[in-house]
């Protein structure tokens, strides 16, 4: 597996929060998500892996979710293979970018690699209903 640091500010951004947060899920596609997101939040895993410290997973935003979920599982499940860590195989991958049944539904027909979803601002409400957003 290749790495590339093209954004080493990415890499900066994952370890400022995991200092300020104490946890360890962060969002992979703010500049490519197989070029250097996934690598770089892999790169600190494994650093935290040897400080006995375990990371949640990823969250991916935008593009094809279906797909990148299932190309970065792919990648985790190499990644647990290649460095002997079964862990890295069960890391989380949430899925957000204005979820709602219908993608929901979409996702699940085309298949991926999903373990939540991170539902929008239509999580209240039907969006085809006339409630204009009021929760009951």
């Amino acid at each position: 597996m290749q790495v590339k640091l093209l954004k080493a500010n990415l890499l900066h951004l994952f370890l400022m929060h995991l200092h300020s947060q104490n946890r360890f899920l962060v969002l992979v596609d703010s500049y490519d998500v197989f070029n250097s997101g996934v690598p770089n939040f892999l790169i600190v895993t494994l650093a935290l892996h040897k400080l006995n410290f375990k990371a949640i997973g990823v969250r991916i935003d935008s593009g094809d979710l279906a797909y990148q979920s299932i190309e970065i599982r792919k990648t985790f499940n190499l990644a647990a293979e290649h460095f002997g860590i079964d862990q890295l195989a069960d890391l989380s991958i949430t899925g957000s970018n204005d979820i709602c049944e219908e993608t929901i539904a979409s996702l699940n027909q085309q298949g991926h690699s999903l373990n939540a979803f991170g539902v929008g601002d239509t999580s209240c409400y039907l969006q085809k209903s006339t409630c204009s957003g009021m929760c009951l």
